[in-house]
């Protein structure tokens, strides 16, 4: 008996001395955390909105919707409001949670769509989510490498076959629950073949985005209050 209650005062003592350091490793790290995590959105949302002179991360407005949360980015310049970035989740990837992040124009004219968190399979839903450089003989020796910016106001974005169905400028936002679905479920964007589920979990996500946008429209360019779901 006296054996078992020094045995399970030890792991005691091990199990505090573990959640301290735990702890202490947390608080240690988690402004430096936040300082990475904030220049990776600095990062995207420079890719994502035309050029601004404002701090979008600072000038946002959080939604709930549909049980989550969207975040609505808004870039100016000269305190006029250019373009607007988005972000939302969605919980049906194949690999659970995944992040979109799209920006667009006040008239709700989608631009480039990036989805900045997955756990989808690498190879397979790696094709929906991912977007990588091609390179070519043409690309090598080309004035407007991988590396190059060309000219335009943003970073150049590598293509991604599946994501750029979003941005042809074409598609706008509209204020049904679910305006993006991919074909097998009656809608108009090509699934990536093997990864159905995945191509399904980003039309999800900008289908909560364009949602939230559309019902929330008015607030998030200068008028009423937000409104929830």
């Amino acid at each position: 008996m006296k054996e078992a209650a020094r045995l399970s005062l030890a792991l005691g003592l091990i199990c505090l001395v573990a959640a301290g350091l735990l702890a202490f490793a947390d608080a240690k790290t988690r402004e430096p955390r936040a300082r990475a995590a904030n220049a990776e959105r600095q990062k995207a949302l420079a890719v994502v909105l035309p050029s601004f002179d404002n701090d979008p991360v600072s000038d946002k407005a959080t939604v709930n919707w549909d049980g989550g949360e969207v975040t609505f980015y808004r870039a100016r310049k000269g305190g006029q409001i250019l373009g607007l970035a988005g972000e939302g989740v969605s919980n049906q990837g194949y690999g659970g949670r995944l992040q979109v992040l799209v920006g667009f124009a006040p008239d709700g004219t989608l631009g480039t769509v990036l989805v900045t968190a997955h756990r989808e399979t690498p190879g397979l839903g790696t094709r929906v989510t991912d977007r990588r450089e091609v390179t070519s003989i043409w690309s090598v020796f080309s004035a407007c490498g991988a590396q190059v910016d060309c000219g335009g106001s943003a970073p150049r974005v590598p293509p991604c076959t599946y994501l750029d169905q979003y941005s042809s400028g074409q598609r706008l936002f509209r204020t049904t629950d679910a305006p993006f679905r991919v074909k097998q479920d009656g809608g108009t964007v090509q699934a990536v073949a093997g990864a159905t589920v995945s191509s399904r979990a980003v039309a999800d996500a900008l289908s909560r985005i364009a949602a939230a946008f559309g019902a929330n429209q008015g607030t998030l360019l200068g008028g009423a209050p937000a409104a929830s779901k």
